[in-house]
């Protein structure tokens, strides 16, 4: 082989070292920034869970978190243990929603994960007067 190709040869594994470098990068900073979100949704959820405890506590039912089924858990009326849930709305794209609207014994907020974050695996979880399933 003469210098031109090996010149040829060593720029090309330079470039695939660099965009593999890059890619790993890329791809590991993503996987922080999911399990950030997922740490925030749980954060959240674990307020709203703690907010309802106290209702439940102060009233014995659920009904008066006043929400519907498909709401987004913002429209929950909690402001008297939880002043922030106005402002409640999950990190990425999806939704905080009503799955199951609180009654005399029950309730069932649906969220998704993006990745498995410490015993939970990603996709569709419900977080219930039980805890999240």
């Amino acid at each position: 082989m003469n210098k031109q190709g090996i010149i040829r040869l060593d720029y090309s594994i330079s470039t695939l070292i660099t965009l593999a470098i890059f890619g790993f990068w890329f791809w590991s900073n993503n996987q922080v920034q999911v399990g950030n979100r997922d740490a925030q949704r749980l954060s959240d959820l674990r307020q709203v869970q703690a907010a309802m405890a106290e209702l439940y506590r102060d009233y014995h039912t659920y009904t008066p978190a006043s929400c519907q089924q498909e709401d987004p858990v913002s429209q929950c009326q909690l402001t008297d243990y939880l002043p922030a849930i106005a402002e409640f709305n999950d990190p990425g794209q999806g939704q905080y929603l009503v799955n199951i609207a609180p009654d005399e014994n029950q309730y069932a907020i649906q969220f998704i994960l993006e990745g498995n974050y410490q015993e939970l695996k990603s996709g569709y979880h419900l977080l219930t007067e039980q805890g999240i399933e």
